[in-house]
């Protein structure tokens, strides 16, 4: 039986609308050895009227002035007591698996100093979105590159925090979890996911910061501070430009929805500079910008054509794109909605799709068939298979024949793939069956062929001694 007491540790600001479900998440846990911290930072709503609601020895309530995030989690910490410790913000939830699938992993893995997992990202209604699907183990190269995971997907031991020190509180404005990741990595931390998703996290659409500039100087400080660290090993130098231009890229989005135009060119064109060879194919950035204004949910055309018109004269050729990304847009959002079960929005906005000519490619088809994978890890494979039949008859229906035929194809030769890698050598015939029928040629390739002829020799092979035995 697991032992080990968990810290979970819950800032909240002013989130009257939310904190009650972020509470129950924590106390609705399987796992029941843990202690609920929340740490209400200075907030003038009714938020600390929410608290005495739940009458739970695990809960301690703590009231401090308002002094950002980081003071925030770094006062739950210096309360808490538990071996583990997890964050929670108070706008998001955890399923109610997720502390007790976290803590068997760390007590098997001792090696192991952070563990993570998937993600769901739901709109402020609580509508699903998006999946974030955990990669089995990062290191500093991918922590500079990205966000991996989020601060709600962690569960940490104690020690590595009494080696790394507690969260920066000079980044008030934000960086302040990124910058606390890259000292653990370069304090030799190490860092593993676990394979399901088991936490929800909330997006804001138009989402606005008051100064821009300085969030943006503190994104780059944390990376700055991490390669002038120096431990940092030389082969990290390696991503450092993109590194940068990531963090560039992504505020360019930002700067673009809050109309600074001139400071969202500029960051557009450092991060052309810092990687001219990622967005030397003017589809790459048009892909991001869509990616970007579809995330949070909500219409999406009026962003983009405002960010389209914004374009630095030295991208023309990105310019061009406009009418293609809002028709792709249009696209995402269509079958996004479909998988969910918005089945009226979803209809809706492939017709949008078909009206400006959007048509599915393989990279949309190879990204639809690994969420629809997904979606059949969270829910199993007859909610994944009733959502691929919703998805294809609708593409059909707009236009999209072609791309229903090879979403079917694309799904199920994965499931063949995922069947043999698996040792499921019976299944591997049927859904192979299934691809090919539906797209032909997927014949041609080799790998295709190799899994079917492979899967048929185990019982040929026990064909073979059975009729030499007799």
């Amino acid at each position: 039986m697991n032992t080990s007491k968990v810290s979970v540790i819950l800032p909240a600001y002013n989130q009257k609308d939310y904190v009650e479900n972020a509470i129950r998440s924590v106390l609705d846990q399987t796992y029941g050895l843990l202690e609920l911290i929340i740490v209400d930072d200075g907030s003038t709503d009714s938020t600390a009227s929410i608290v005495p609601q739940f009458d739970d020895c695990r809960i301690r309530y703590i009231y401090q002035d308002n002094k950002g995030l980081p003071s925030a989690r770094n006062t739950g910490i210096n309360h808490s007591s538990g071996k583990y410790l997890a964050f929670l913000d108070a706008d998001d939830v955890y399923h109610p698996a997720k502390l007790e699938a976290q803590t068997a992993f760390l007590d098997s893995a001792p090696d192991v100093g952070l563990c993570y997992h998937s993600r769901i990202e739901i709109d402020n209604q609580g509508n699903s979105l998006n999946f974030v699907k955990a990669p089995a183990e990062v290191g500093l190269k991918e922590l500079l590159l990205g966000f991996p995971f989020s601060i709600n997907d962690v569960l940490i031991r104690r020690e590595w925090i009494n080696t790394v020190g507690l969260f920066d509180e000079t980044f008030v404005l934000n960086s302040e979890d990124r910058d606390f990741y890259l000292r653990l990595a370069l304090a030799g931390c190490r860092f593993a996911g676990i394979n399901r998703y088991l936490s929800c996290r909330r997006l804001y659409r138009g989402r606005s910061f008051a100064n821009l500039t300085a969030k943006l100087d503190s994104m780059l400080r944390a990376l700055e501070t991490a390669f002038a660290d120096p431990r940092c090993p030389q082969e990290a130098f390696a991503v450092r430009n993109r590194a940068f231009a990531t963090v560039y890229l992504g505020w360019s989005y930002q700067c673009f929805i809050q109309d600074a135009v001139d400071q969202a060119q500029d960051c557009l064109c450092s991060a052309f500079r810092l990687d001219p060879s990622k967005y030397a194919d003017p589809r790459n950035l048009a892909r991001f910008l869509i990616n970007c204004s579809i995330r949070e949910g909500g219409e999406h055309e009026n962003i983009l054509r405002k960010i389209f018109s914004g374009i630095p004269r030295e991208m023309p050729s990105l310019s061009g794109l406009c009418d293609w990304a809002v028709g792709r847009g249009y696209l995402l959002r269509g079958v996004r909605d479909l998988m969910w079960g918005r089945i009226k929005e979803g209809r809706a906005n492939l017709e949008r799709a078909s009206a400006t000519g959007a048509r599915t490619d393989g990279l949309f088809l190879e990204d639809l068939t690994h969420n629809l994978l997904n979606y059949e890890t969270l829910n199993g494979g007859d909610a994944a298979h009733e959502a691929l039949r919703n998805i294809a008859s609708n593409l059909a229906d707009y236009g999209n024949q072609a791309g229903a035929r090879k979403l079917y194809g694309r799904y199920w030769i994965n499931q063949a793939f995922g069947n043999y890698h698996s040792g499921l050598f019976n299944k591997v015939p049927v859904n192979t069956f299934k691809a090919v029928w539906r797209d032909p040629a997927l014949l041609t390739n080799r790998g295709v062929w190799s899994i079917l002829v492979r899967s048929l020799a185990p019982p040929l092979r026990t064909r073979k001694r059975h009729l030499c035995s007799t």
